[in-house]
């Protein structure tokens, strides 16, 4: 039996369907890649139940001016996808500074799971 399990979703949110029109599951090391990108999405202070959780994205990258925040903002996405149960490692990370939003873009992600089979997020 699966440890992880997910709805399929597809870049830019959209739930992913099967042939049949039926939602389509992830598992193990796939959904753990899932959740880990699902959590960098989530903007803190979005969840009325626990204002706390999610990143801080506007308090601390995104609407500065300058290139500096890249780091800030590669820090914070390094420390909310090691926070994702089931992942135990960064194998490679690829972030730039967007200058129309000044903000962070992660263009690529690898991560190691406790399935020792990378995901991409």
């Amino acid at each position: 039996m699966a440890k992880y399990v997910g709805l399929a979703i597809k870049p830019f949110n959209d739930l992913e369907l099967t042939e049949d029109g039926n939602l389509r599951l992830v598992y193990d090391a796939e959904a753990v890649g899932q959740h880990a990108r699902q959590r960098l999405t989530f903007y803190k202070g979005e969840w009325f139940l626990d204002p706390a959780v999610g990143v801080d994205w506007f308090g601390r990258v995104l609407g500065a001016q300058g290139q500096r925040n890249t780091a800030v903002g590669e820090a914070l996405v390094k420390a909310t996808i090691l926070k994702t149960p089931g992942v135990t490692g960064i194998v490679a990370i690829d972030t730039v500074y967007d200058k129309a939003s000044r903000g962070v873009q992660v263009r690529t992600c690898e991560v190691e799971t406790e399935f020792s089979i990378p995901a991409l997020i």
